[in-house]
């Protein structure tokens, strides 16, 4: 199981690049609006979010029963 744990924890990690770099990318490409600044703030909630239950996952394993 530990595997797929770690396998599981890649994969956010590669999300968080992935999608970090996206709204970076599209964000110097904008037109800066009220929308356009709307949606970056949500996208950066999202990121925040992502990145606090990934560093919750990874400090506070799983017991071994």
């Amino acid at each position: 199981m530990e595997g797929v744990r770690g396998i599981l924890l890649g994969l956010g990690v590669v999300f968080i690049v992935a999608f970090g770099g996206l709204t970076f990318a599209s964000l110097g490409s904008a037109t800066l609006n009220f929308a356009s600044i709307l949606m970056f703030g949500l996208s950066f909630l999202v990121l925040g979010v992502a990145l606090f239950g990934l560093i919750g996952a990874i400090r506070n394993p799983p017991d071994e029963d």
